[in-house]
């Protein structure tokens, strides 16, 4: 599952697609920030020190994403 994962991303990067991981799980966003060759965004989610929903994204995936040049929305 892992190899199709880096496929669709590398794919979604060459057609310029942004790669949205705002109802993805911790594991999936970290996978995505690391395969992706361009910046990703992560458009309507929040930290999860504000509130704990399944979708807020942690401390430790914000500091991934910035250090990616990604975005949060």
């Amino acid at each position: 599952m892992l190899i199709i994962a880096k496929e669709v991303i590398k794919e979604m990067n060459r057609l310029g697609v942004v790669i949205d991981m705002s109802h993805s799980a911790e594991k999936s966003t970290f996978d995505a920030i690391e395969f992706s060759s361009k910046p990703i965004a992560i458009t309507h989610a929040n930290p999860s020190f504000w509130f704990a929903a399944k979708r807020n994204k942690s401390n430790e995936v914000l500091k991934a994403l910035a250090d990616s040049g990604g975005m949060l929305g």
